[in-house]
């Protein structure tokens, strides 16, 4: 049986080690058996700002450009925001230089 699953998801599996990669798997299948509950962005947290993130480099902005998402979010998520936001400056750095490539699809895998 092969599902589709997300980056988050991967990623998920990939960092967790032993019988907790299991549970990861179980976790997706569960969520992907499941047609009543689809996968909507709504749902997912990082989803705004993974969307800015891709504008920044879409249209070349500076990363002074992610702070203006925390103004956009609910308080709630202001705070993990924050950090991730800070922690992808730091990535980005001052010297380096990023071109966005919109991503292939393929089909049938």
């Amino acid at each position: 049986m092969a599902i589709k699953i997300t980056l988050t998801e991967f990623m998920n599996f990939v960092n967790k080690v032993g019988s907790a990669k299991a549970t990861v798997v179980r976790q997706a299948k569960r969520r992907h058996e499941n047609e009543e509950n689809p996968y909507t962005p709504g749902s997912d947290y990082w989803y705004y700002l993974r969307k800015q993130i891709q504008e920044l480099h879409k249209k070349g902005k500076t990363s002074d450009f992610l702070d203006e998402v925390l103004d956009r979010v609910s308080p709630e998520k202001r705070g993990n925001y924050q950090i991730m936001i800070d922690g992808y400056k730091k990535y980005l750095g001052i010297r380096k230089k990023f071109e966005y490539i919109a991503p292939t699809k393929k089909n049938g895998l």
